[in-house]
């Protein structure tokens, strides 16, 4: 289930990813971030993808590898910022229920140019 929302994002099918994702999705990105917070539901979780656009190029994504424990899974990604291209590292961590990605910590192991000044 993640594998294809992850790749339905990949090639743009926004909707094909959003079917993943329950209606009372909670996503957490690091409170260091210039979009750092909690975001509850699928209405958040979109304006949240605007504000990341804003610093990463998401067409950009790229899972590196996908490692599920029960209900939870772990995505080691990787994307270049909009300001300089340089790459940034991150793991999301996704628990899943049903069928519907249910929550989302963002970790990020490297900002590139995503740290500097806009």
């Amino acid at each position: 289930m993640m594998q294809q929302a992850y790749a339905d994002a990949a090639v743009g099918n926004i909707d094909g990813f959003f079917a993943a994702i329950a209606a009372d999705v909670v996503v957490t990105e690091p409170a260091f971030l210039p979009y750092g917070g909690r975001y509850v539901g699928v209405d958040a979780f979109k304006g949240l993808l605007g504000e990341i656009a804003k610093y990463l190029d998401l067409g950009s994504a790229k899972v590196d590898a996908l490692v599920a424990d029960g209900d939870t899974v772990v995505a080691c990604l990787r994307a270049n910022t909009v300001r300089d291209g340089s790459e940034v590292r991150l793991m999301e961590r996704a628990v899943v229920r049903h069928e519907k990605i249910v929550s989302l910590d963002i970790y990020v192991q490297q900002m590139g140019s995503m740290a500097a000044r806009q």
